[in-house]
């Protein structure tokens, strides 16, 4: 049941413009980060002593250079530096600092306190096996649709390609468990999502938040995924008022790209086994953690 708090909510034009607005800025910075890193590869070539000026050409810098695991790793972890920098802030100013002043909602002191509590309780050890049991759930799904959608996994396959297996880095792990949580739950479940709440329901602000992160990740696999996983994301933070319950179930999933048993995946029925019992594992723990959680909720009031 929803909140009587947002019975006679009122569409804001301006908040609505704000939810998307974080995503805009964040496309900005994409471009930034990559005009800025062809800047660099071509400085680096001009300065080399075993390549000549004459020969470079943006063209072949492109192609030789940029699309290096290297390369990208390191560019990476500087978008996703930026959009902590930027996001961070912006969450902090908005929904920290200026509301903790008022009486009536004092954001900071709610964050604070339900940050406190999730740590001291059993969350953080029931969001990671979330994580871990999504991770092979998606995976299973995956496995088995593989064959009606070959073209779309394509460009999937690629991206993974990035982070591990071959191309794996200890700094493309960093940005992709570590830096990347974080950005985008500021990003969507922080900034987005909270806009949206102002003018809209609960329901549909987390599920608007939820579309738009996986419209955010580019292609038809992963926005799928994505979605789901945005919502349940927007959920926890909607549940909890705070951002932190979300992190960690972020981070979990990320990392457990590193732990994945491909021999649960050799067959149908071993896919097929994975995908229930894994089914099973999430719902069971969220569940739980929902009944556990219970005082938790009830002391926090909605923001």
């Amino acid at each position: 049941m929803e909140s009587k708090k947002y019975s006679n909510v009122q569409v804001n034009i301006k908040d609505i413009i704000f939810v998307f607005l974080p995503i805009l800025i964040s496309v900005v910075i994409q471009y930034v980060v990559i005009i800025g890193d062809i800047i660099v590869l071509f400085i680096i070539n001009v300065l080399s002593d075993e390549r000549s000026a004459k020969t470079i050409s943006a063209a072949t810098i492109l192609e030789r250079d940029y699309n290096q695991p290297m390369n990208m790793a390191f560019m990476s972890v500087a978008r996703y530096l930026i959009y902590g920098l930027v996001f961070c802030t912006w969450y902090y100013k908005v929904y920290v600092r200026d509301n903790s002043k008022g009486a009536e909602n004092k954001v900071g002191e709610i964050i604070k306190t339900s940050c406190k509590k999730t740590f001291a309780s059993i969350i953080p050890l029931i969001l990671i096996i979330v994580g871990y049991a999504s991770q092979l759930f998606v995976d299973a799904i995956m496995t088995l649709v593989r064959p009606i959608f070959t073209e779309a996994f394509a460009q999937y396959d690629k991206l993974v390609a990035n982070v591990v297996g071959v191309y794996s880095s200890p700094v493309m792990l960093i940005a992709v468990i570590i830096l990347a949580p974080i950005a985008e739950e500021f990003m969507f479940r922080g900034l987005v999502q909270g806009y949206a709440l102002k003018s809209i329901s609960p329901i549909w602000g987390i599920i608007l938040q939820g579309f738009l992160f996986g419209l955010y990740h580019g292609n038809i696999v992963q926005g799928v995924y994505a979605f789901v996983l945005g919502t349940l994301l927007g959920y926890l933070a909607y549940r909890y008022k705070t951002l932190v319950p979300g992190i960690i179930l972020h981070m979990a999933i990320n990392a457990s790209l590193l732990i994945i048993p491909q021999s649960l995946f050799e067959t149908t029925t071993t896919t097929v086994i994975t995908a229930v019992v894994t089914g099973i594992v999430i719902v069971a723990a969220l569940v739980v953690m929902f009944k556990k959680d219970k005082k938790i909720v009830e002391d926090n009031e909605i923001v």
